[in-house]
């Protein structure tokens, strides 16, 4: 059950990889943030904020990682919830059986979208 504890950390660094396009980087409008906020009772337990811009139509995770985890790293995902700029929630779903960690966004390519 260790493993399962660590993986639990290791999937906070995990979420940084979510994805968007890697040459929006360079353009501060469109560079992804990230905000990690630990429980303090329970240091294995974080809550992640990410404000990315949507591309694809899609979050993504890594899309390698423990070969036991149904869904990859997306299996410690839990209560996700998507908000446009203006605070209002966006639809979305699994992308389905072996997408290991991905959500098709309903949302326009280039949307700025805040994660938690």
């Amino acid at each position: 059950m260790a493993w399962l504890n660590e993986a639990r950390i290791f999937t906070v660094v995990l979420l940084l990889a979510i994805a968007g396009q890697p040459g929006f980087a360079s353009d501060p409008e469109t560079v992804a943030s990230y905000k990690i906020h630990f429980d303090a009772e329970n240091p294995r337990i974080a809550r992640v904020e990410a404000e990315v811009t949507l591309a694809e139509q899609t979050l993504r995770m890594a899309p390698w990682g423990h070969p036991y985890l149904p869904r990859g790293w997306a299996t410690f995902v839990k209560n996700l919830e998507i908000t446009d700029e203006q605070g209002d929630p966006v639809d979305f779903e699994d992308a389905g059986e072996g997408s290991w960690g991905a959500w098709n966004v309903d949302a326009e390519d280039g949307s700025r979208l805040r994660f938690t």
